[in-house]
């Protein structure tokens, strides 16, 4: 038993370090090699640890969906109002961005899923997730009387979602330079704005 808990624990040491190699310059910085020498093993510790980069790979996504749900979740038990909750959310995204460029294009790019079909369905999967947890903080608003009602609180999620998908882009076609931080401030009250409850 205590090898095994040893052995899970290297495993995530492994895959944080690997994540935080491609958080900063993408996939084609990791390599085993490097990865080995960042948590001080020889090449050949890591394979005891995982079969492939391929399996590397694979943590390391499932690393980073887990994050992105436990944002969402820790913003749904805030003390905070529903819409303050989403606030909180999205600034939790653009910090991830700011600090990890190199996560977006790991996540999407046709490389990851081109050959996985099983990686399409677990990111498939988390998504939906993350968006029903969104939503969830949306019904509460609702209950609560600060989001209007007329709207599916699904639908709002994917819009939601929205505000942060173009930010990876323009991040990526101007090699950093876009304020992703300042855009959210512009746009948020925007977003607010549709989200609130009309006078009859």
């Amino acid at each position: 038993m205590a090898g095994k808990r040893k052995t899970g624990a290297r495993q995530k040491i492994i895959t944080e370090q690997a994540l935080a190699m491609l958080a900063k310059h993408g996939l084609a910085a990791v390599n085993i090699a490097g990865l080995a020498q960042r948590v001080g093993l020889v090449p050949s510790g890591i394979y005891r640890h995982f079969k492939s980069k391929a399996e590397i790979v694979d943590a390391v996504l499932n690393l980073i969906l887990e994050r992105l749900t436990g944002f969402a979740d820790a913003a749904a038990e805030a003390a905070l109002d529903p819409i303050e909750q989403l606030r909180s959310l999205l600034q939790h995204h653009v910090a991830m961005l700011n600090d990890n460029p190199g996560i977006p294009s790991f996540v999407f790019a046709e490389a990851i899923f081109s050959t996985q079909s099983r990686r399409r369905a677990n990111v498939r999967s988390i998504v939906e997730s993350y968006l029903a947890r969104v939503a969830r903080i949306i019904e509460r608003g609702q209950e609560l009387g600060s989001i209007r009602s007329d709207v599916e609180p699904t639908a709002i999620a994917v819009m939601f979602l929205g505000l942060i998908q173009p930010l990876i882009i323009l991040r990526q076609i101007t090699e950093g330079e876009f304020d992703a931080k300042r855009q959210v401030e512009t746009s948020w009250p925007l977003f607010v704005e549709m989200l609130k409850v009309r006078g009859p």
